[in-house]
């Protein structure tokens, strides 16, 4: 599938759930032709993220069971850290890659607003902040308490939270506008979600299970087995980036077109864009001829 055909598919109409992983796979393979260091790049930041949170989980499993010993203490705060300042600067990568995919889906040739998407991040990396020094001063039980009320609140207002990137919303116009499109919609955003949780819970088990019987020397053969399972896991993760565009950009035309509005990008719009520019030429070539004679 080109890109033109995957616009036709994207805007002609509301797809189910299913179809939308075929269209994500599409729109993946299209990025890897002619988006090759994009997806490169995504995919060596989304590795790098899901090893460091994977060495941090073993750290800390480590000091619960061997007590709090002062090398791992300290190779836990340390890798803690590199975790923290690499999802900083992760941020500002994932926040272009929305924006990027999502242009490119809809043949968007606008400038990508660089600085406004750069203030976008350092606002939400500043919500993140001021959350994560919360959880840090509250007990464990208050801490579960947060983690379910901000689980809801996702759920039910930041679902299609990607507008924020995507489109030249403020913060508060966004959430609006995802809780806009939530409605009747949350299930095919949160299905990708529970496939994600999956995807990682299975990391988890198979890193158990790598494990179980190297409690002393790691051999080759494992260290081979865990690089290759976290490629494996990056690239679903990069994929499933992907396809929340793809239902967002799909969920948002459907929602304009009950407004009895149109997206400027989408395919109504870019086919009449399209018969201006033809009748122009069509024009501008007659004057000439007219000229000529």
């Amino acid at each position: 599938m080109n890109l033109k055909s995957l616009q036709q598919e994207l805007f002609e109409r509301k797809m189910n759930i299913m179809e939308y992983f075929g269209v994500a796979f599409d729109a993946f393979k299209i990025l890897l032709k002619e988006n090759k260091f994009l997806m490169f790049f995504s995919f060596l930041i989304t590795f790098f993220t899901v090893t460091l949170v994977v060495v941090v989980q073993i750290l800390k499993i480590v000091l619960e069971i061997g007590g709090w010993e002062q090398d791992v203490a300290a190779g836990l705060m340390i890798m803690s850290i590199i975790l923290l300042l690499f999802n900083m600067i992760s941020s500002f990568f994932k926040g272009y890659f929305f924006r990027k995919v999502a242009f490119k889906m809809e043949n968007n040739k606008s400038n990508l607003k660089l600085s406004e998407l750069f203030i976008k991040v350092v606002i939400t990396l500043g919500i993140c902040l001021v959350l994560g020094l919360v959880f840090f001063f509250v007990d464990d039980k208050v801490a579960g308490m947060l983690n379910f009320l901000l689980i809801v609140v996702y759920v039910w207002a930041l679902l299609y939270i990607e507008g924020y990137y995507v489109r030249s919303f403020g913060l508060k116009e966004s959430i609006e506008y995802s809780m806009e499109l939530s409605k009747g919609n949350r299930t095919r955003v949160i299905v990708p979600m529970v496939l994600t949780v999956i995807v990682i819970i299975l990391e988890v088990i198979l890193l158990m299970f790598l494990l179980k019987d190297e409690s002393e020397m790691i051999t080759v053969m494992s260290i081979l087995s865990f690089l290759v399972f976290l490629s494996i896991t990056a690239i679903i993760i990069v994929y499933m980036e992907i396809l929340n565009i793809v239902i967002f950009l799909n969920v948002e035309n459907d929602y304009l077109k009950n407004k009895g509005e149109y997206s400027k990008f989408n395919l109504k719009n870019r086919k009449k864009n399209d018969n201006v520019l033809d009748d122009e030429f069509k024009s501008e070539t007659e004057n000439k001829d007219d000229n000529l004679e």
